[in-house]
């Protein structure tokens, strides 16, 4: 599915963005009668949203990816989701596009299962590689277990931390530079939130 089926999806399910945590305010209400300075210091507030894309045999390295980006989310400059959030009942491939569609941010732990799975790499990877090559996310590889993807399209995009997690002598140190290297994408990820917005606000203005 291409990216433009992601968003299709997305406005499908619900034309809204997330604002102050659970609250939504629909585009329209944006775009007509909401005071300008108000919107702004909700859109500064708004926590970026990454989506986690990892190899469910790599498990316990996104429950170690969550604990190491704790502090981000509790400083609501983050909010993170991954398959385990989808409620029982619910579509799962539908809810994995929209939530793609909606995020910001795709995290990538890459591993050689991550590599194998076409699910992670053509479907999730293939669709966020779109949209960051149009500058609409930012994708994120976290160097989690060695593997040879160096003529991969992936290994092009700056990964972090600066060696493989399984290989490092400490890892809490490999985790804490994950979060670290990923701030300065969060700040950036915000500034486009905001120019999306307000260029929005311009065509419909």
């Amino acid at each position: 599915m291409t990216y433009e089926g992601l968003v299709g999806a997305k406005k499908e399910v619900e034309k809204s963005y997330l604002l102050a945590g659970q609250k939504k305010l629909k585009v329209k209400d944006l775009l007509e009668g909401v005071e300008e300075a108000i919107m702004r210091d909700e859109m500064e507030q708004l926590p970026v949203k990454a989506f986690v894309s990892y190899s469910h045999k790599d498990l316990n390295a996104l429950k170690e990816l969550r604990t190491a980006l704790s502090p981000l989310v509790r400083l609501q400059k983050l909010q993170l989701w991954d398959d385990r959030d989808i409620d029982a009942g619910e579509e799962w491939r539908k809810e994995i596009f929209q939530q793609m569609a909606e995020s910001d941010i795709v995290i990538c732990l890459v591993s050689a299962d991550f590599v194998a799975s076409d699910f992670c790499y053509q479907t999730e990877f293939g669709a966020a590689l779109e949209a960051h090559q149009k500058g609409e996310k930012t994708i994120i590889p976290v160097r989690l277990r060695k593997t040879d993807w160096q003529d991969l399209p992936l290994s092009e995009i700056q990964g972090v931390p600066g060696e493989w997690i399984s290989l490092a002598k400490d890892k809490d140190e490999a985790w804490t530079e994950v979060s670290e290297r990923i701030r300065p994408a969060l700040a950036k990820a915000k500034q486009r939130k905001q120019e999306q917005l307000e260029k929005m606000r311009n065509k419909m203005g």
